[in-house]
């Protein structure tokens, strides 16, 4: 019997000894034939024991069976021979069939048997190394290791291992590998152009995927590195690069960061004609992201920094100013008066708001106007003045009656409705809560949910209303001296119709302030129009 090694060495090349690369043949194996036939009928005719299968049952042979499938006789796609079953028959263990099928079968080669052993991520890594693609596989490998350390440090119970990894997510490895090694290519011809496109690609790519916004910010940063040595195209690139990676720090929740990109695009689009992929301007892009961002810093800034908030505002006030965009300006105007209203700046807070009214107006904005009537009325209010709010709101009912606004009308009424109550003219003030309430149904509208929250608040302050009117009447008929005028008011309070016969002429009567010689604690009258300033001093 031949020598057989595991391994080859250098006597063996010499030599020609037979080594694990050599299969031996089945005779080579036991010795010749004889000595295999010896072993076999050695194996299959030891006496069994009771619990064995008959060996009668083990000798029986079962007629040949056909192919159910059915022969491919022709392969000329692996260059094969074709195969030929027929019947199975007693050769098929013979030396010579054996020999055939195993010639038949495909030679697979290394990288073929990996794509079968090997992950796809690591298969598409060993590609990008033996195509030469460095850079491409060690940015492919680094993204796939910050990925797991991120996981790693926040451990088994956070969300980051419900999300799988992207070296499990064959669309986006095939895709992060084509565009890396096109970049990398293109990095070799010195072609900017192209390797901030396939940056650029890649980035708005997993965009869509809320879980990946990581690598958005990522390869925006790279698409902005390689703007900046691109100087044959007026900036253009620079711009939008500063764009969208402001937009992927704001995703973030980084304000401050984003804020800064966005100045360098507000920036680099002043007096530019470019224009979006959907035919907007830039540079109104700009101003709206600048806008947003400084609105959001004002929101995100402490009460106790006043002063910050303010110069934040005032500077999205210019901006939405100079743009002449009334969406971004509206917004801007409101804001700064919030902030002068809470200042204690009343004076520059009114100015603002006028201005924010007469806008909305030139502009027919009227949820803006119903905004700035708001303002002002609550401002005027705190300043006891009345009329000015009242003036204020009757201009907004007339404008959204004239152009047949009907929800911004019903909120006009309610607002009204609200003033005069507070003025005390409760009859004025319940007629308007009136036509706020009914006014789905004075204009007939198909739609009734849009008037929803405003008219039940109408309906609400219908009662109350009601209630101050009435609050006069029925204590001057508490403390009048009229006979059985109690009675009547507490048998009106559990059945409250009829009013006018109940109280009569009870509205003219005034009683006097003392009782039996004694002043009263309190004047319920003057108490009734204001509960906190009606306690009466002693004389």
């Amino acid at each position: 019997m031949n020598d057989y090694r595991p391994f080859v060495t250098p006597s063996d090349v010499r030599n020609k000894v037979e080594v694990a690369d050599t299969v031996p043949t089945q005779c080579g194996r036991y010795g010749g034939r004889a000595a295999a036939q010896a072993l076999v009928s050695k194996l299959m005719y030891v006496t069994p024991p009771s619990t064995c299968i008959s060996a009668c049952l083990v000798n029986q042979k079962e007629p040949p069976i056909l192919c159910p499938v059915g022969c491919n006789t022709s392969n000329p796609s692996q260059g094969l021979a074709p195969i030929k079953c027929d019947y199975l028959n007693e050769n098929i263990n013979s030396d010579a069939v054996k020999l055939r099928l195993r010639a038949e079968l495909p030679h697979l080669t290394r990288k073929q048997i990996a794509q079968f052993q090997l992950p796809f991520y690591e298969t598409l890594c060993h590609d990008l190394l033996e195509n030469g693609y460095h850079y491409a596989f060690t940015e492919l490998f680094q993204v796939h290791v910050n990925q797991m350390e991120q996981r790693r440090i926040a451990g088994p119970e956070s969300v980051l291992w419900t999300i799988p990894p992207i070296s499990e997510q064959p669309e986006k490895v095939h895709l992060l590998r084509d565009y890396l090694a096109k970049a990398e290519a293109a990095a070799r011809r010195r072609d900017d152009h192209t390797v901030y496109s396939c940056y650029f690609k890649i980035a708005l790519y997993f965009r869509d995927f809320p879980d990946d916004l990581w690598l958005t910010e990522h390869f925006f940063h790279y698409a902005l590195i390689v703007a900046r040595r691109i100087k044959d195209d007026g900036g253009l690139k620079l711009a939008r690069a500063y764009q969208y990676y402001g937009l992927a720090k704001e995703a973030q929740g980084q304000l401050e960061n984003a804020c800064r990109y966005f100045i360098e695009f507000y920036n680099a689009t002043r007096y530019k004609s470019w224009t979006e992929e959907d035919g907007t301007s830039m540079g109104s892009a700009a101003d709206r992201c600048l806008v947003r961002i400084y609105l959001a810093l004002v929101e995100k800034t402490g009460k106790e920094f006043m002063c910050e908030k303010i110069a934040l505002c005032t500077k999205a006030h210019e901006i939405a100013v100079a743009s002449g965009d009334w969406s971004l300006t509206a917004p801007a105007c409101l804001k700064m008066g919030q902030l002068l209203e809470e200042a204690g700046r009343s004076a520059e807070a009114i100015t603002f708001y006028r201005g924010y009214f007469d806008l909305a107006k030139d502009a027919n904005d009227y949820i803006n106007l119903g905004g700035a009537c708001e303002a002002l009325s609550k401002l005027f209010r705190k300043q006891n003045n009345m009329e000015e709010a009242i003036k204020y709101l009757k201009m907004f009912a007339d404008i959204c009656e004239e152009h047949c606004d009907w929800v911004q009308l019903c909120r006009a009424c309610y607002l009204l409705g609200n003033a005069y109550d507070t003025v005390g003219d409760h009859a004025a003030a319940l007629e308007w809560m009136k036509k706020a309430h009914r006014m789905p149904t004075y204009v007939n509208s198909s739609n009734p949910a849009l008037f929803g929250k405003t008219t039940e608040d109408a309906r609400i302050m219908i009662g109350v209303t009601r209630a101050h009117q009435m609050n006069a009447n029925y204590t001057n008929t508490v403390l009048s001296e009229v006979r059985g005028a109690v009675l009547r008011a507490v048998g009106w309070k559990a059945d409250p119709n009829d009013e006018i016969n109940v109280f009569g002429g009870a509205a003219s009567f005034r009683p006097r302030q003392r009782f039996t010689d004694a002043e009263p604690k309190r004047d319920v009258v003057m108490y009734s129009r204001h509960p906190a300033v009606s306690f009466l001093h002693k004389n």
